[in-house]
């Protein structure tokens, strides 16, 4: 990044991107003609991106940067004690620092549901609300590559307004995960609303209902395809089962966030779930390819079951569904209890 910033600092960024954009096409079109060299495919991603970065700059979307050789980005007067003895973290956390400024980094340790198992870490990074929309989709491609250094590492990106405002009106989620506790980085520790206990129990109490509701349809849906695969109906208890998971879901992520993602797709909804809970991407992991192609039935089942004549699902599959899908509502409502704890 800071050999980036050198170059909208001292060249013409425009001119840059206008005559690194003539070189790479007179080598495709000489050089490529042959067949493309392997390295080439490395270089695709890092050119598209410092392409982005130019034309950014060329814009104003960028700024020069304001140098301070003696600036310490990352210290142990912004970082809590536990960072500086964790290289992969730190080295993680200064690249998120250094590339976006962000003005606080919030971990999530996510317990495991079998002991033992490695945690899963969240990081909820809060951006400045004046980073224009170019940048934040660039600064989460920069970020999902710098993640990549650690293991069940996973992040999300949330302006500064949207958090405060949550906070202070009692948001269940950002409550629940903005705490000192969570604290990683913060570029100003005292300009942060306090957190209003008075309306985060009666948000949670809110969240137990809603949760319940939604969860009861879940419930429903399930023991629907328990009863129809007794008769035999294989299509319809994929359906059901579908339906049982993907309300599962919801019922996480509406009564903790407050959202709702409007798919139908187990693999969508797990991804927004596990800013909650890592329940479902345990359920339902992505790691071997029978994981996957479990879940892509699972998946399938809400329109192809219906009104696809080339949709076939076998009883050994339902079976091993009909398990997952029982794991996750136990696991699920033994986690949002957790979560919201209400004895607090």
């Amino acid at each position: 990044m800071e050999t980036l910033n050198s170059l909208i600092e001292y060249g013409n960024p425009r001119l840059l991107s206008r005559n690194l954009r003539s070189l790479v096409f007179d080598f495709m079109e000489t050089e490529l003609k042959i067949g493309m060299p392997g390295y080439f495919e490395e270089l695709i991603p890092q050119l598209y991106y410092l392409f982005n970065f130019l034309d950014a700059a060329a814009d104003g979307e960028i700024t020069k940067p304001q140098h301070n050789d003696n600036l310490e980005l990352l210290n142990e007067e912004n970082s809590p004690a536990f960072l500086q003895e964790d290289e992969i973290l730190k080295g993680i956390t200064s690249f998120i620092v250094q590339t976006i400024r962000p003005e606080r980094i919030y971990r999530i340790l996510h317990q495991p549901l079998q002991e033992g198992a490695e945690l899963t870490t969240d990081l909820l990074i809060v951006i400045p609300e004046w980073l224009p929309p170019k940048q934040f989709t660039t600064a989460e491609t920069l970020i999902e590559a710098g993640c990549m250094l650690g293991t069940n590492l996973h992040f999300s990106l949330h302006h500064a307004n949207q958090v405060k405002t949550a906070i202070t009106e009692g948001s269940v989620f950002y409550n629940l995960v903005c705490n000192p506790f969570n604290l990683l980085y913060w570029s100003n520790k005292n300009d942060w609303p306090e957190i209003n206990k008075e309306k985060l129990n009666m948000a949670r109490q809110n969240a137990w209902l809603q949760f319940q509701q939604g969860f009861a349809k879940a419930v429903a849906f399930l023991k629907h395809a328990q009863q129809q695969q007794q008769h035999n109906a294989d299509l319809l208890t994929a359906f059901f089962l579908q339906q049982a998971t993907e309300l599962c879901c919801r019922a996480i992520l509406t009564s903790i966030t407050g959202l709702d993602k409007k798919t139908h797709a187990i693999t969508s909804l797990k991804k927004c779930c596990r800013r909650c809970t890592t329940v479902v991407d345990e359920v339902f992991p992505m790691v071997t390819g029978e994981d996957k192609r479990l879940l892509q039935l699972l998946d399938d089942a809400y329109l192809s079951s219906r009104y696809s004549n080339n949709y076939t699902i076998t009883e050994t599959d339902l079976d091993s569904l009909t398990k997952k899908v029982t794991q996750l509502h136990h696991a699920a409502y033994t986690a949002v209890q957790h979560l919201l704890d209400l004895s607090g």
